[in-house]
């Protein structure tokens, strides 16, 4: 099978599946996000790696502004858009998409529909329920606001998902009350 697995942050156990999944035979390409600040893992190609597996890192011009909500929002949409390109021009068969704020999940959600292949939501984090108390804390109206934007988009995501897998049995309840199967 040809997968498509993106991991925004690079960890290392993502690329670890990616490259076991192309030692069992699937054609990899393993995407991340180079410019977000986080603890990577091994993402170079290494001689000792399987022929179908490649890395590649999907970088945006400048730094990552990740204190600066309005530059950030802009830099997410960029890498989104940036993903879903990348997505639509490999043509896999399916995406597992992990780590990732929810605008760029939103990208590559949509251009595994446009191509007709499961998306596989991998929840890291609930990230609007994040979104929703540090933002409602800082600007209590518009913070909540956009904290119930992105949970009506989180909640839509999922349930439009081919699969969701959680990293913890606590993310279960509020998946069934969301309406993910």
């Amino acid at each position: 099978m040809r997968i498509l697995l993106h991991d925004y942050s690079g960890h290392a156990f993502l690329v670890q599946l990616a490259r076991q999944l192309a030692r069992d035979g699937h054609e990899v390409l393993h995407v991340h996000f180079p410019g977000f600040q986080t603890p990577k893992g091994a993402l170079a190609r290494r001689p000792d790696d399987p022929p179908g597996f490649e890395t590649r890192g999907l970088s945006l011009p400048g730094e990552f502004a990740k204190y600066s909500y309005v530059r950030r929002l802009g830099q997410e949409l960029a890498y989104g858009r940036l993903l879903a390109a990348t997505i639509a021009s490999w043509r896999p068969e399916g995406v597992f998409s992990a780590n990732a704020t929810l605008d760029p999940q939103h990208h590559a959600w949509r251009a595994a529909r446009r191509l007709g292949v499961p998306f596989v939501f991998w929840v890291q984090d609930i990230n609007s329920v994040a979104i929703s108390r540090i933002l409602g804390r800082k600007l209590p109206l518009v913070g909540h606001l956009v904290g119930w934007r992105y949970a009506a988009l989180e909640r839509r995501l999922l349930r439009g998902s081919a699969r969701a897998i959680v990293i913890t049995e606590d993310f279960v309840p509020i998946l069934e009350r969301w309406g993910v199967d």
